[in-house]
């Protein structure tokens, strides 16, 4: 990828927009997301994308700020390795979130219900290329930024600019388009799982692939994704 599209200088490009109080769309692996971290950016990609208000955003990491923000067991950090570096697999983590962390220190009070539930917080990771280099300025900046999917609540990840609403696009002070994303599975948002005890918060892209590798390698057996049916598996009767 580095070949046609400058990462870094879009990483930058992107961190000015969303550190100068904007909002930018931008490509990851699952689809394309909407970032920002003002209080009034948030507001403003919550009531556009008509979402509902219980609904918390990710916050923007790699797996150092993952590391440093969640409270999590040497068995969960081990999995998420597994899944996000050996396999090269994206997945949402969810875990209990450490409250005197400098970035998280740093995220305007009023925002943090929208990050935030039950003490824990969400945060994807393997999400792309560019995302991992906005990931790094916000480590080295001690920075919160937050993203969910360009679209319309409820209408589906967008796997192309082109196929992102109108009034999503309008709402962007930058986008940024790198085509088709790469782990798109029809409007699949990411398999987010809470790695306190291994529960499903989301079935999404590459559920089966994560559930095999946790039932193989880490003896722990997760739900069979009800949406998907298996090669082999009969067909129920009318």
């Amino acid at each position: 990828m580095r070949r046609f599209y400058n990462i870094d200088h879009d990483a930058a490009a992107v961190f000015e927009v969303v550190k100068k109080g904007g909002i930018a769309i931008i490509p990851g692996s699952l689809g394309y997301a909407i970032v920002g971290s003002s209080y009034l950016a948030m507001e403003t990609i919550n009531r556009t994308k008509r979402r509902r208000p219980e609904k918390i955003h990710g916050f923007t990491g790699n797996h150092t700020i993952e590391k440093e923000v969640h409270e999590t067991s040497s068995q969960a950090q081990d999995f998420i390795r597994a899944v996000t570096e050996d396999f090269d697999l994206p997945l949402g983590v969810v875990a209990p979130v450490r409250l005197d962390r400098p970035i998280i220190r740093n995220i305007d009070s009023r925002l943090l219900p929208l990050a935030t539930r039950d003490g824990t917080i969400n945060i994807v990771l393997n999400g792309g290329q560019l995302l991992e280099s906005i990931a790094r300025l916000c480590e080295k900046d001690v920075f919160p930024m937050f993203g969910s999917s360009a679209n319309i609540s409820t209408s589906g990840v967008k796997a192309r600019i082109e196929d992102i609403e109108p009034e999503i696009i309008q709402a962007a002070d930058l986008v940024i388009d790198y085509g088709v994303a790469r782990w798109y599975e029809g409007g699949r948002s990411s398999t987010i799982l809470d790695v306190r005890d291994f529960s499903v918060v989301r079935y999404g892209v590459s559920y089966g692939q994560i559930a095999d590798i946790a039932r193989r390698h880490f003896g722990i057996q997760l739900p069979e994704d009800p949406s998907i049916r298996w090669p082999g598996t009969p067909v129920p009767l009318a």
